[in-house]
């Protein structure tokens, strides 16, 4: 039995990865898997940019353990992507249930004999496929953080490395100093070992032979396509978008309402700021948003950085996926 293959395709946002996905799935047999924690939620289309405008939702026979999600696709250029209105805005949607959800989906797109393609720039969701992340369904443990809440850093790691030396010592600088993480660390180790789980590379995913393409760009283009983006979701109604969420019930206090593209409007529609002022602020976080992606990226193990100012980037991915494929 040969061994599944998987694209994935990372970048910050509006660097055209969605563009490059659905042209390698046309050109080598592919389907697109969404990775962006915003997309998952219904009736938010154009602040998430899911480029669906003219699509409609189609249903799967593909089941979730969770009756509250949805596994359904759209088409769009007679190619399906996966990964879009899988629940309701007030859903506390976790990285977990996202990680189950595409465990069936690359299954049922694996068994078609197409190609996952993965496309996103949700750093957390991208790691589902990169890294092994079978602990984030550990659950928290409230009385092993309370213990350790006031430890210093030096303290955390030594408890850690008692734990779990080798986990220590493959965490980066930041991670390692970081209070939070450490403790989640421990949390984890703690729970394997009372549990005696061993998290081995039993999924689907983990199992797949990955090629991981990169997309950058400089800040002046990046910032600009920013821009123009912005202007064509308030051209598609993206204020009216907004307001239809808030009549029917979904508040701003939602996970999903906390998202770029709404969470600025809040002041706009109670009349704290004037749209000028939004729309300003929209673009800040944005273009910082994007800088916050690139560091997370730059975390992910073996990613083949392409420049989308270079000319002839597309057919270079062409010739390098075609030898990954065949």
């Amino acid at each position: 039995m040969q061994t599944p293959k998987m694209i994935i395709i990372c970048g910050p946002t509006a660097v055209g990865k969605t563009k490059l996905g659905l042209c390698l799935a046309k050109k080598f047999n592919g389907e697109i898997l969404s990775a962006d924690s915003r997309q998952v939620y219904k009736g938010m289309n154009i602040g998430t940019g899911k480029d669906v405008e003219k699509a409609k939702g189609k249903k799967s026979k593909l089941k979730s353990d969770n009756d509250q999600f949805s596994i359904l696709y759209y088409e769009v250029g007679g190619i399906k992507v996966w990964g879009m209105d899988i629940v309701k805005p007030d859903y506390p949607f976790s990285v977990g249930e996202y990680q189950k959800v595409a465990e069936v989906i690359i299954k049922d797109i694996n068994k078609r004999g197409k190609i996952p393609i993965v496309v996103g720039g949700t750093g957390l969701y991208l790691k589902v496929f990169t890294d092994n992340l079978s602990y984030i369904n550990i659950p928290p443990d409230e009385r092993i953080r309370e213990g350790l809440k006031l430890q210093s850093v030096k303290a955390l790691q030594k408890v850690l490395s008692n734990y779990n030396n080798a986990k220590l010592i493959s965490m980066n600088n930041s991670d390692r100093n970081n209070p939070r993480r450490l403790i989640r660390a421990i949390e984890i180790a703690k729970y394997l070992e009372t549990n005696q789980i061993h998290l081995g590379s039993s999924t689907v995913i983990q199992q797949s032979k990955k090629i991981v393409i990169g997309l950058k760009t400089n800040n002046l283009i990046l910032f600009e396509k920013i821009k123009i983006r912005i202007q064509e979701r308030l051209k598609n109604g993206l204020i009216s978008e907004i307001k239809s969420l808030l009549k029917h019930g979904y508040n701003w206090d939602l996970q999903s309402m906390s998202g770029l593209g709404y969470k600025e409007f809040q002041d706009y529609i109670k009349h704290k700021k004037n749209i000028k002022e939004t729309i300003d602020q929209w673009r800040i976080n944005e273009q910082n948003y994007a800088k916050r992606q690139i560091g997370w990226f730059k975390k992910i193990n073996n990613v083949l950085w392409f420049d989308t100012t270079d000319k002839n980037f597309y057919p270079k991915i062409y010739k390098l996926i075609g030898k990954f494929l065949f």
